[in-house]
């Protein structure tokens, strides 16, 4: 399955949870967010996608935090975050005798 379907039916479950978990039926939920029942309904089933507007009024409607309809508890994610390290000259640090200018950019050439 692609990523973002994959992304989609997540997202649908995670909402359908914290609704679930409020008491909220569908039509409640669409009402507090400014959209429709329907709309829920094909949220939730992984069909439509909601805007980030939408997104955060579901957020509030649900009295949430916006990054909990994107916690997917039991999913396991097999990317990483990896941070990018730049050694340190210590000329640039002001160590030693000798100070190095610090490099242009190169141009691009079209």
């Amino acid at each position: 399955m692609r990523l973002v379907a994959t992304l989609r039916k997540l997202f649908g479950k995670r909402l359908r949870e914290l609704r679930t978990e409020k008491g909220f039926n569908q039509l409640y939920l669409g009402e507090l967010a400014g959209v429709s029942e329907d709309f829920i309904s094909l949220v939730e089933r992984g069909i439509n996608t909601p805007s980030f507007e939408t997104i955060e009024a579901l957020a509030a409607a649900l009295e949430t935090d916006v990054t909990a309809l994107f916690t997917f508890p039991g999913q396991q994610s097999d990317r990483q975050r990896v941070r990018m390290v730049r050694p340190k000259r210590a000329a640039a640090r002001g160590r030693g005798a000798e100070q190095t200018a610090p490099r242009k950019p190169k141009s691009r050439k079209s």
